[in-house]
């Protein structure tokens, strides 16, 4: 699977760089650099899947065509289970 993620530009009050899943809701996280948010909200979207195939819901994405997007997180089933 591979996940659209949008890092915006840096936060002046604290510092951080926020980054966001667009459809996938609550796939939200930040990072220290564009790097670090980048691998913490690769982290956010294991757990999201995770929850999400441990309940069986359904996962609530919907497609998004970002053509301009900076980077591209992907994720590989490997890495959905408890064994990682």
């Amino acid at each position: 699977m591979i996940f659209p993620v949008i890092v915006e530009d840096q936060e002046e009050e604290s510092g951080l760089f926020p980054v966001y899943c667009p459809g996938f809701p609550g796939a939200v996280s930040q990072g220290t650099s564009k790097e670090d948010a980048v691998r913490n909200i690769k982290e956010a979207l294991i757990g999201l899947l995770k929850s999400y195939r441990s309940s069986g819901e359904e996962i609530p994405m919907s497609y998004i065509d970002l053509k301009d997007s900076l980077y591209w997180v992907e994720v590989h089933e490997g890495e959905l289970t408890d064994g990682m």
